[in-house]
């Protein structure tokens, strides 16, 4: 399904409104209009792999069945001229440090059961249903050592420390995931837990270790970076989370109904220049280039944004969202 349903009402997800505050440009081109580049880059694709491995390890399967149903498919993905913190064997190696770590559901700091593995949800930001948050929980669990719930999400980077973590103390995509648990759990949700896997080499090599006094190849399990850190929510913070989600999801519909159209994009404006927005941005290389309407069949690919589809991937393809 397209982002605007037959009866008017917006699917919209964090990916759309973090785009909305940032450019203008980007959020039509995007997650209006559908174009993208193709490909996706080696971290992504580990972070994929990961986020399997975990998601099967949390609906009750043993960490090695969990590493033989995630890896084989990625060893094609990512070949072995790229980085090599990025080849299968050092992510293997990661995956199987962590299970290491934890080897069972207990190990963790938090309970949960399968049920609460892969959530979709799709909740109306205003009372009149019109404009619906849509988007895929990792794991909704009780954290053993307060008996409260929060969310769980498992993110991947080259390197986890106090400042890559705090980002999380703020953003969007965890209030809106916190947020919406609180719609569909009895019981308020306390905040969200970050699992935060670092992506980097594990030693392997026969050198002594200073640290643990034994060969690397040895203590490598024991030099995975990976920790659980908390970013709690209070009430306020989502109330004002869940208005300025309406504000960027309305102000989406304004560019839609005004700039929705190949040739018209050209006149939106450009405000990642001003908060590094383009650093990463797929659409950059176009902007930079004159942002000339018959450029865009040739540098990008068509492939619409659905929200719904994205947080309920399962569904049968005839079924329709609640309320149709």
């Amino acid at each position: 399904m397209s982002s605007i349903d037959a009866k008017g009402r917006l699917y919209i997800d964090n990916s759309t409104l973090v785009s909305v505050a940032q450019c203008s440009t980007k959020a039509v081109m995007r997650y209006g209009l559908g174009y993208t580049t193709t490909g996706g880059s080696g971290a992504a694709e580990v972070g994929t792999v990961i986020h399997n491995a975990l998601e099967r390890f949390h609906k009750g399967q043993p960490p090695s069945e969990c590493i033989a149903a995630a890896l084989p498919d990625y060893r094609s993905l990512v070949p072995d001229t790229d980085r090599d913190r990025l080849l299968w064997g050092n992510v293997r190696a990661i995956l199987e440090a962590w299970f290491a770590r934890f080897p069972t559901l207990e190990h963790l700091p938090y309970s949960t059961k399968p049920d609460l593995v892969e959530i979709g949800f799709a909740q109306p930001l205003d009372a009149e249903g019109m404009i619906i948050l849509c988007g895929r929980i990792d794991v909704v669990g009780i954290l053993r050592d307060n008996q409260k719930w929060y969310v769980i999400d498992h993110k991947t980077t080259y390197k986890v420390d106090s400042i890559w973590l705090s980002q999380f103390q703020m953003c969007s995509q965890m209030s809106g995931y916190v947020w919406a648990a609180q719609q569909q759990l009895s019981g308020q949700v306390a905040g969200a837990i970050i699992n935060a896997i670092e992506v980097s080499i594990l030693p392997t090599s026969t050198r002594r270790c200073s640290r643990h006094a034994v060969p690397y190849n040895e203590c490598s399990p024991q030099h995975l970076k990976a920790q659980f850190d908390l970013a709690s929510r209070s009430q306020a913070m989502l109330e004002e989370w869940r208005k300025s989600a309406l504000h960027l999801a309305r102000r989406f519909l304004d560019l839609m109904e005004r700039f929705g159209r190949r040739d018209r994009v050209g006149k939106l404006r450009t405000q990642g220049v001003f908060c590094e927005g383009c650093r990463w941005c797929e659409f950059a290389p176009w902007c930079a280039s004159g942002r000339k309407e018959e450029q865009i069949p040739a540098l990008f690919e068509h492939k619409p944004w659905e929200p719904y589809d994205h947080a309920f991937p399962d569904r049968p393809e005839e079924s329709e969202p609640e309320g149709e």
